[in-house]
């Protein structure tokens, strides 16, 4: 089992895999992130919008679903769905009460450190451009936009489903990070 000590500020922070009967915790963090949302114009994000169970219980099946604890307290989560040689990291929620403190920041460094020792090319996602806290903060991490004509099938796919879903991808975009084997 994936699981590592991460000190922050201080404190000691627990990284590792999500347990199935954690996925209702999961799914709440990310409630509680929803007003930001609504905040920044983006209504269609905030509410009931939350991880399904079966994409959980498919990251959880990969291996690919974290979690991040603050004295045995779950308080973030990262999720990621194996796409061939890529690994597509499907949402990061850090719940409110814990945020600017670093953690996603080692979620993401730890999902990273993941895909390079499990042989992945690349780590893809998908997010807004006009939220402070998305698109600028992938960068710093290493993420680069991928151009709409360099959008491999699956990323086709995942807009056409997010547009019928209801999301404005005049906001969005693709971005990659390339890892050491690729």
């Amino acid at each position: 089992m994936v699981d590592k000590l991460v000190v922050i500020e201080d404190e000691i922070h627990r990284i590792r895999l999500a347990k199935p009967d954690e996925i209702p915790i999961l799914q709440e963090i990310e409630r509680a992130g929803g007003p930001q949302f609504l905040r920044v114009g983006h209504p269609e994000l905030a509410g009931d919008h939350t991880i399904s169970t079966e994409v959980a219980l498919r990251s959880l099946a990969q291996e690919s679903l974290y979690v991040v604890e603050v004295a045995n307290r779950i308080c973030g989560w990262v999720g990621a769905e194996v796409e061939g040689v890529r690994l597509h990291v499907e949402q990061i929620s850090v719940h409110p009460d814990y945020q600017q403190r670093g953690l996603g920041t080692a979620l993401m460094e730890f999902v990273i450190n993941e895909a390079e020792q499990r042989g992945f090319e690349s780590l893809v996602l998908d997010t807004q451009t006009d939220v402070a806290w998305n698109q600028p903060w992938y960068q710093q991490l290493g993420f680069q936009v991928v151009a709409a004509d360099q959008w491999t099938a699956q990323m086709v796919e995942t807009t056409a489903a997010q547009v019928a879903a209801g999301l404005d991808w005049s906001t969005r975009v693709h971005m990659r990070l390339c890892l050491g084997r690729s």
